[in-house]
C-alpha cells in the first residue's frame, strides 16, 4: 500500500494512464523529476500487488511501431487509496493549528 499512496493516488485522474503521462503528471504535481523507468517499476509493482491492471494497445507509426501500455484501477487498488486517504485525513487531524501557525 506504500507505493500505492506515494505513487498512483495523485495519478488516477488521468484520461490517458499510461507510464509516461503518469510520470509527466507526478512531475507536475510533485515539482521533482520523475524518471518513466521508476514509474514503469512502481506501475509493475502494483499490477503484482492487484491494484492495478495494464494493457497493450496496438504499435502505432507515431511511436515508431511501440506499443504503448495502458493501467487502470481495480477495485482492490480503489479500496487500498480508500484505506490510504483514511489514514493520512487521520494523521492530518490534530495538526491543522500547527500548520497554520
Amino acid at each position: 500500500m506504500d507505493d500505492l499512496r506515494q505513487s498512483t493516488s495523485p495519478t488516477v485522474k488521468l484520461r490517458n494512464p499510461f507510464a509516461a503521462a503518469l510520470s509527466d503528471n507526478g512531475e507536475d504535481r510533485s515539482g521533482r523529476t520523475v524518471a518513466c523507468g521508476a514509474a514503469y517499476i512502481t506501475l509493475d509493482r502494483l499490477v503484482k500487488k492487484g491494484c492495478l491492471t495494464s494493457r497493450m494497445a496496438d504499435a502505432s507509426e507515431e511511436r515508431g511501431g511501440r506499443a504503448r501500455r495502458y493501467f487502470a484501477v481495480t477495485e482492490s487498488g480503489r479500496g487500498a487509496l480508500r484505506e490510504a486517504k483514511e489514514a493520512l485525513v487521520q494523521a492530518w487531524q490534530g495538526l491543522e493549528g500547527v500548520v497554520e501557525r
